[in-house]
């Protein structure tokens, strides 16, 4: 029977042949049984990071969970790298949180992805819809390579 923290690996690892990668999107919420189950199941972490301060604890957090999922059930766990989401380069906090990122990243042993979610209006009314961005509003801007 198949329950608890491995459920999803082995359900998963059912289908490895099948897949080169698989993603695992989680609501940011560290110690919900979904969560805990991804810590155990995934290789990589790729990081969303807002700029606000509660991203920044969000990733203490997270780097703490993503040790004892290492010590205890998947060793091969590691944050692959963080990913700067609503950014607007013209606000004082979007430009602090995009040079203190590559800090943060080092003290996680990690790197920092060049391409960044730009803060935009279509991203919120997508969400709404229930769509993609892409499929929403194709020619909108928030995704943005640097």
């Amino acid at each position: 029977m198949l329950d608890g923290i491995t459920r999803l690996k082995e359900e998963l690892s059912r289908l490895s042949d099948q897949y080169d990668y698989v993603f695992i999107d989680n609501q940011p919420l560290i110690g919900g049984l979904l969560a805990m189950q991804s810590l155990v199941t995934a290789n990589d972490l790729i990081v969303p990071m807002s700029a606000d301060v509660f991203a920044v604890q969000g990733l203490v957090k997270l780097q703490e969970a993503t040790e004892r999922m290492k010590k205890i059930y998947n060793p091969n766990l590691m944050i692959d790298g963080l990913l700067l989401t609503k950014h607007n380069p013209r606000t004082v906090i979007s430009g602090q949180m995009s040079e203190n990122l590559s800090k943060w990243a080092s003290a996680f042993n990690s790197g920092v992805y060049k391409t960044f979610i730009r803060e935009g209006v279509a991203v919120r009314e997508a969400q709404l819809k229930k769509q993609s961005v892409f499929d929403y509003a194709p020619t909108s801007n928030p995704p943005k390579i640097i």
